[in-house]
């Protein structure tokens, strides 16, 4: 085999090339490089220039293929807006984030989860804690977790010494997945401290430092109820800003 050509959005992911390099097993093959008109053709090859219209001239193929070969049928996955496209993780240690919903889950099958309250910050001179609640995200491929949301609740609890004189039951957070419209702008999730039979909606903060630099960030707030949300960047991973 001469040369190995990766084409397509999918080639960015970087366990894409790893299991491309694992499966072959053509001796020097290398890693995936880009063609230089100036200098040697690469064996492994990595098709920047088409890695948008490799989409529709595979398009084209599979249809003529279906067409024109007797006995070849193509199927494709149609229900992957419906799916979670990266792993959502719950940072609570600071060690490893734990993982709450897996990719490829349907949003209308996501659990609700109940989560711990994390250690909050006091204001000053008052005994009550602010929470806020970070979520972290994997794209399928990556090893490292990257930050994607963060929920401020704009009411503070007690501390532990006052809820236990007063004999109150422990606070906790409600993370659940709502398909409500007005939710989209982070991904429909929401999350809820419970507390004294009461519940408060956070503000949620969606982090864009990964994917968009300064001067393409996008701001938009939409008031909310008792919160608001504020969505800093399109959901978008990392590589498909067009880094390796």
């Amino acid at each position: 085999m001469h040369h190995v050509y990766l084409v397509g959005q999918g080639a960015l992911y970087p366990l894409v090339q790893q299991r491309l390099e694992q499966s072959l097993q053509i001796p020097f093959l290398g890693p995936p490089q880009e063609v230089n008109p100036g200098g040697v053709h690469p064996r492994f090859v990595f098709d920047r220039s088409n890695l948008k219209g490799a989409v529709a001239r595979g398009a084209v193929l599979l249809r003529m293929a279906e067409k024109s070969i007797h006995g070849v049928e193509v199927t494709f996955d149609e229900d992957l807006s419906e799916r979670l496209p990266f792993t959502i993780g719950y940072d609570e240690n600071k060690v490893a984030p734990q993982t709450l919903f897996k990719e490829h889950q349907r949003y209308r099958e996501l659990i609700e989860k109940k989560l711990p309250v994390p250690e909050g910050k006091s204001k000053k001179g008052a005994t009550d804690k602010v929470i806020s609640l970070t979520l972290k995200r994997r794209w399928p491929g990556d090893e490292n977790w990257e930050s994607f949301l963060e929920f401020y609740f704009d009411k503070a609890i007690a501390d532990q010494s006052t809820r236990m004189n007063a004999k109150r039951p422990e606070p906790y957070i409600r993370l659940r997945f709502s398909d409500d419209p007005n939710n989209s702008d982070t991904l429909g999730f929401v999350a809820e401290l419970v507390q004294d039979d009461q519940t408060t909606t956070a503000v949620a903060t969606f982090d864009g430092t990964a994917a968009a630099s300064e001067n393409k960030v996008i701001t938009r707030v939409i008031e909310k109820g008792r919160g608001r949300v504020i969505h800093r960047h399109p959901i978008v991973s990392p590589r498909e800003s067009g880094d390796l």
